[in-house]
C-alpha cells in the first residue's frame, strides 16, 4: 500500500470542487480539507480530522480519536478505533466497527450489522439497520429507530420516541424514554 505526505496530499487532483484521494496509507496527515473523496481500502493515523462533506470508499480504517464534519459518508466494513467523533448526518455502509466512546451528531445513519463499542452517544433522529450491536452504557438521544434483531449490552439508555424492530435483545438496566415503541 503506498503511503502519503503531505505533499502527495495536497497535489492530488481537484474535480468540481471535490480532491480525488486514491487507496493508501494516509497515517503520516493528520489534517484533511473539506470535500475530500477517499477511495477504497485506505488507512489513517491517530487523531486525524476531516472537514465536512467528505467521502470514504469501503474497508477504511481510522486509528484513535479522529474527528469528522458534517455529511461524511464511509463505505461498507470500516473500521474506527476508539474516541471518534462525527458531525450531523453523517451515514455509514454496512458491518462497519467503532470503538469504545465513540460520539455521533443528529441524523445520522448506519447500515445493517453494524457494531458499537461501550459508552458510544447518539444524537437524535440517527436510525440503525437491522441486527446493530451495542456495547455497555451506550446513550441514544430521541427519536432513534433501530432495525431487526438489534442487541444492547447493559445499561443502555434510549430517549423519548425511540423506536424498535422486531426482536431485539436488551441486557439488564437499559433505561427507556416515554413513547418508545416495539416491535
Amino acid at each position: 500500500m503506498k503511503k502519503y505526505t503531505q505533499a502527495d496530499f495536497d497535489a492530488f487532483e481537484v474535480i468540481d470542487g471535490i480532491k480525488q484521494c486514491p487507496s493508501g496509507d494516509y497515517s503520516d496527515i493528520r489534517v484533511f480539507g473539506e470535500r475530500c473523496s477517499f477511495s477504497e481500502e485506505c488507512s489513517f493515523g491517530e487523531r486525524c480530522s476531516f472537514s465536512e462533506e467528505c467521502s470514504f470508499g469501503k474497508r477504511c480504517s481510522f486509528s484513535e480519536e479522529c474527528s469528522f464534519g458534517e455529511w461524511c459518508s464511509f463505505g461498507e466494513w470500516c473500521s474506527f478505533s476508539e474516541e471518534c467523533s462525527f458531525g450531523k448526518r453523517c451515514s455509514f455502509g454496512e458491518r462497519c466497527s467503532f470503538g469504545e466512546w465513540c460520539s455521533f451528531g443528529k441524523s445520522c445513519s448506519f447500515g445493517k450489522s453494524c457494531s458499537f463499542g461501550k459508552s458510544c452517544s447518539f444524537g437524535e433522529r440517527c436510525s440503525f439497520g437491522e441486527s446493530c450491536s451495542f456495547g455497555e452504557r451506550c446513550s441514544f438521544s430521541e427519536e432513534c429507530s433501530f432495525g431487526k434483531r438489534c442487541s444492547f449490552s447493559e445499561e443502555c439508555s434510549f430517549g423519548e420516541w425511540c423506536s424498535f424492530g422486531e426482536w431485539c435483545s436488551f441486557s439488564e438496566e437499559c433505561s427507556f424514554g416515554k413513547r418508545c415503541s416495539f416491535g
